[in-house]
């Protein structure tokens, strides 16, 4: 079996560019799932201009159903209102990346859960 067989051609590219995979020089808001230093975790970073994400960007470690979760999610959140982060929800990844690998679908809730951690107070969550 393939490391990409059952996700959607969207979700490969997602995987292969990565283009949201980085670290903000400058970000408005933060948030965070799991530690940096104990296995699975994502941190968003966003960057607001009149509550309009201009920029975002993640970092995590995980496997590939994460990484193309977070891809996404930065994807349909840069260059809308903040406020649509509320919208985010799993049915809509599993929409746009096909078919989900058996027993990874909870990566699909850790990433929508981290995204939407920047909109809680102090943001970084466990």
């Amino acid at each position: 079996m393939s490391l990409h067989e059952g996700f959607s051609s969207v979700a490969i590219q997602a995987l292969q560019s990565q283009s949201f995979r980085r670290k903000l020089e400058k970000g408005d808001l933060k948030g965070q799932i799991g530690d940096p230093g104990g296995g699975d975790y994502v941190i968003f970073e966003i960057l607001l201009e009149e509550n309009i994400i201009i920029d975002i960007g993640f970092q995590c470690n995980g496997c590939p159903t994460l990484i193309i979760a977070c891809e996404m999610l930065a994807s349909l959140a840069c260059k809308r209102p903040l406020a649509n982060i509320n919208e985010m929800n799993e049915n809509i990844l599993k929409k746009i990346m096909g078919t989900v690998p058996e027993g990874k679908e909870k990566y699909l809730a850790f990433a929508v859960n981290a995204i939407k951690s920047v909109l809680q107070p102090g943001g970084v969550h466990q």
